[in-house]
């Protein structure tokens, strides 16, 4: 009855965030809603970007090449208004890894559905981390309405993504294992005259 969950609905601000994880965000559709901050509206005087962990680990040369683009960007998008090309124009110079600001309302059926998505360990780890995050706020308010919010495998019982088949995510077994467990089960039952039930 996951009709009746739909009345419990939770607003979030979320600042500071990339462009890249909002692209993600907000492919969800289903019982949530969005108002994110507006390149084309807001004339930035100084917008932020985010600079990966892998980036930032990575040899100083590689940083560095990553810190110029995204500042010259910037630079560019400031000398663009300054030429007085309006702001939705110049903003096309903006990268993925340009913050950004949204409110998110969403019901807890969505919500769950979404956490099970986004907490899983194969998601994009900044998406994955606002997530943590939010599940942390709900389990200020609840704790029985936070322990829902949790990776999809935990629920199923297996894990279904096909980028965990050799196991590194150590939550849930694959579903490869556990059907591969169950036929052998299955075969060693037919060997001694009985069936494994079904259901």
């Amino acid at each position: 009855h996951g009709s009746t969950i739909e009345h419990i609905v939770f607003t979030f601000a979320i600042t500071g965030v990339t462009r890249t994880l909002s692209h993600q965000l907000v492919r969800h559709r289903a019982g949530v809603a969005f108002d994110q901050q507006s390149q084309r509206y807001v004339t930035f005087k100084k917008a932020a970007t985010m600079l990966p962990g892998s980036v930032a680990e990575a040899d100083e040369t590689v940083r560095a090449r990553f810190e110029e683009a995204t500042q010259g960007a910037l630079g560019l998008y400031g000398d663009l208004v300054s030429a007085g090309i309006p702001a939705e124009d110049a903003r096309f110079v903006f990268p993925n890894a340009t913050r950004t600001n949204l409110i998110m309302t969403v019901n807890l059926r969505a919500l769950i559905h979404m956490s099970g998505l986004r907490l899983c360990t194969m998601a994009q780890w900044e998406i994955r981390r606002l997530f943590q995050l939010i599940r942390h706020e709900v389990f200020a308010v609840s704790p029985f309405l936070g322990s829902f919010l949790a990776p999809k495998c935990v629920p199923l019982g297996y894990c279904d993504e096909s980028g965990n088949k050799d196991g590194h995510c150590p939550i849930r077994p694959h579903k490869d294992e556990v059907l591969g467990a169950w036929a052998a089960k299955a075969a060693e039952a037919k060997a001694k005259g009985r069936a494994l039930p079904l259901a």
